[in-house]
Parts: structure tokens; sequence; C-alpha cells
């Protein structure tokens, strides 16, 4: 694969590239599963008015993005 080519013309050590893709994946889980308690804790105290925050929140970003492609 593109991976196992790229260590080796980098001249990686295989211990080194194990443990980076290790730290990510136990980083990228414990950030999904903090987000999943945190939401249901939120959602729980907040309810209904948490959604449309949110939805609010996406309308100005999109309106944001759509300022910044119009004027070039």
């Amino acid at each position: 694969s593109s991976i196992t080519v790229s260590v080796a013309l980098l001249q990686l050590a295989a211990y080194k590239v194990v443990f980076a893709v290790s730290m990510t994946f136990v980083f990228s889980v414990l950030g999904s599963l903090l987000g999943l308690i945190g939401g249901r804790s939120f959602a729980a105290k907040v309810g209904k008015r948490s959604e449309i925050i949110g939805g609010i929140i996406l309308i100005l970003l999109g309106v944001k993005i759509l300022f910044e492609h119009l004027s070039l």
C-alpha cells in the first residue's frame, strides 16, 4: 500500500509509526466518547433549545461562508 511505501522512503522506524497510529486512534475514541457524554448531559439540561441554537449557528456559518465566497 502507499503507506508502506511512504514509510520505507522516509526511513521511519516501524514502532514509531505504530505508536503514532495507535495514539491517534486512542485520542479519537476518547474524544468521541467525551462528545457523546457531554452532548447527552447538555441536551438533558437544555432540551429543545439546544437544537434551535444549533440550527441557528449552522445557518449563520452557512451565511458567513456564502459571503466569503461571493466577495472575491
